[in-house]
């Protein structure tokens, strides 16, 4: 009996090994959720914020979209619409028209991707109802994206230096006295 395992083992050892290559490979190249979503996170960059495609972003952003930030201005701190964070990004675009994020590294963890970009631009648009400085800038973002079940970004938390970014622009004026 054990010289028939054997045999059969021996004759058919390629095919055993092929298999159990193939069968490794196939589990090993299916990526995890982790990796499935900064994927989009990094496809939101390429081809919606620095591409400033609009349209991308409507496509990516769930319905029920949520972004926190308390680094924006009043009323700004808390979008809870689609549609209102649209606008808010076409804004900036036009305060910034060549705004572009690059992101430096990214960690993710079940639903969640964190990320630090550093954003550059020049201001040649107004900002709300200040005037363009045509001054550039380059600013770190700390951003936090959820991604739902549909593999749209669900709701974002994200913080910059308001401070180091008014600065840059000349429209920050510390009150301490020299």
């Amino acid at each position: 009996m054990k010289k028939g395992y054997y045999t059969f083992f021996k004759k058919n050892l390629i095919w055993i090994v092929f298999g159990v290559i193939l069968i490794s490979s196939v589990l090993g190249c299916s990526k995890t959720k982790e990796e499935q979503n900064k994927q989009i996170v990094n496809e939101v960059y390429e081809k919606g914020i620095n591409a400033h495609n609009i349209a991308y972003l409507d496509s990516i952003l769930a319905d029920n979209y949520t972004r926190h930030s308390q680094s924006s201005p009043p009323g700004m701190q808390e979008i809870k619409s689609k549609e209102i964070f649209l606008k808010f990004a076409k804004m900036h675009l036009k305060s910034f028209p060549d705004w572009n994020e690059k992101i430096k590294f990214m960690v993710a963890e079940g639903d969640k991707v964190a990320f630090l970009t550093i954003g550059t631009g020049t201001n040649t648009g107004k900002i709300g109802e200040l005037p363009p400085t045509g001054k550039s800038v380059t600013v770190q973002n700390l951003t936090v994206h959820r991604i739902d079940e549909n593999n749209h970004i669900a709701e974002t938390w994200i913080l910059w230096d308001n401070v180091a970014f008014l600065s840059q622009l000349g429209l920050y004026v510390s009150s301490k006295k020299k």
